[in-house]
């Protein structure tokens, strides 16, 4: 099931499904497909609605993975059961497994099926035990098994056990012909009950591996570093280059950053001499962290620019953000993608123009003038008159269309993320984004980047 919005998760989720949210830099469902993989599933049906072009485009036909990937995408919403009706057709034959697509987990799938066959149920449901299970169903099941009740999300006076749902299930096809067709049906709250009412074997299996729902954005981080203390069975992309400290193909660290696993870095990322990176940090592709810049426990996701002399904790940073020099940003902020944070700008925190409470993906308009932030939909304040050796080469003007334009001088080339939205944007503005591009192409080019100490013009001006 990969149809959830995530919405507890935005802005992370503003622009893209909760299942390709990256955890240890991989998206949640390719955890889970690897997971399938492990135990034989080798023929798999996503159920997608949100974004679903996404999850397509990324997972193709599961060729990648060694698996066959078929879709099942919802015109309407039709929740957690009817999202699986929908896909009825390539699951008539024999029982089958349901599995969420953005929950974090390595339960042993092969002992369940096994637990399933031999109890003979009609279903039987994943449970994991936790510590607080006030956002989950909570289950209660006999000495054999079989489940005696279910309650939805309950508050502490009404928890009377500490085995929750999943979202993992084994079940028998003919479930799905009693489920009405085009209609929005959830198996906790709807399905599930009315089984049991009918005096239907459902049984439950309480599972000892690792399991995490990733619906907030503390889950998220927690998530992360789990993955990278080792406390979930789950494949980190790369080569460990010292003890916890994994490093991707393509991916420089300057001998002289400070590594302090655990630790991920992407591929093509850059860590610059007297960065330094502690313990579970994640530092995506095509990523650059300046010298001086420091990260601890900070989730930093694809081609996002670190500027001299950040600081970066307990927070996560969206795709295709720059983060300018001697900005602070603080524990439990959540800043979306596209944005830019100009220099020296005060110290970002919870609830401070870049608040997990602001839903609407990409930097808040709240106290932007004291922060110095400015994201992707509003208007871009060009940094005038700043000197490149000020905030390193990477330097940060701003085009015409409002987009970074990126110096890498040590490398000679020019990463312009306006390059790739011109073809996006309204014929008006495209073309004065062609021209901004074209003029910044003529005026850097002769010269390969802009020169270290040299002035970076504004080039929307």
């Amino acid at each position: 099931m990969a149809g959830g919005e995530g919405t507890r998760l935005r802005p992370m989720t503003a622009n893209q499904p909760k299942p390709l949210l990256p955890i240890a830099n991989r998206p949640i469902m390719e955890h889970v497909l690897r997971l399938l993989k492990r135990h034989g599933f080798t023929e798999t049906v996503v159920t997608t609605a949100f974004l679903a072009s996404l999850v397509r485009n990324y997972f193709g036909d599961g060729e990648d993975f060694g698996m066959s990937l078929q879709y099942a995408t919802e015109e309407m919403p039709l929740g957690t059961a009817g999202s699986v009706k929908n896909a009825e057709d390539a699951l008539r034959d024999e029982p089958f497994l349901v599995i969420s697509g953005d929950a974090l987990t390595d339960i042993d799938l092969s002992a369940m099926i096994r637990a399933h066959r031999k109890s003979g149920a009609l279903v039987t449901i994943g449970l994991t035990r936790v510590p607080d299970p006030l956002e989950f169903g909570i289950i209660i099941v006999d000495d054999d098994g079989r489940i005696q009740r279910f309650l939805e999300k309950p508050t502490w006076g009404q928890v009377f056990s500490d085995t929750v749902n999943t979202g993992i299930y084994v079940m028998e096809p003919e479930v799905l012909a009693r489920l009405p067709a085009g209609e929005s049906v959830d198996w906790s709250s709807d399905v599930f009950p009315s089984l049991l009412e009918r005096g239907a074997p459902l049984h439950g299996y309480i599972a000892e591996g690792y399991w995490e729902d990733v619906g907030t954005h503390e889950s998220y981080l927690k998530a992360q570093a789990d993955v990278l203390a080792g406390r979930v069975e789950a494949e980190i992309d790369g080569f460990e280059m010292s003890p916890g400290v994994w490093v991707a193909e393509g991916a420089e660290v300057d001998p002289d950053a400070v590594l302090k696993g655990p630790l991920a870095i992407g591929d093509y990322a850059k860590i610059e001499a007297g960065a330094e990176l502690r313990e579970f940090t994640v530092i995506g592709s095509n990523v650059v962290v300046k010298e001086g810049a420091f990260l601890h426990r900070a989730v930093v996701h694809n081609n996002v620019y670190v500027g001299p002399s950040v600081n970066l904790r307990g927070c996560v940073i969206g795709k295709n953000t720059d983060v300018m020099g001697s900005v602070r940003i603080e524990e439990g902020t959540i800043v979306g993608d596209e944005c830019i944070i100009e220099a020296e700008g005060l110290p970002v925190t919870r609830g401070e123009g870049l608040s997990v409470q602001d839903h609407r993906g990409w930097c808040g308009r709240q106290h932007q003038r004291d922060l110095g932030v400015t994201g992707a939909a509003h208007a871009v304040r060009a940094p005038r008159g700043v000197r490149a050796d000020q905030r390193g080469d990477h330097a940060g003007a701003v085009c015409a269309a409002g987009q970074c334009l990126r110096h890498h001088a040590e490398e000679g080339r020019h990463h312009h993320h306006l390059a790739r939205r011109v073809a996006r944007r309204p014929r008006a503005q495209a073309g004065r984004a062609r021209r901004a591009y074209r003029q910044c192409d003529q005026r850097c080019r002769p010269r390969g980047t802009a020169a270290a100490g040299g002035t970076v013009r504004d080039v929307a001006g």
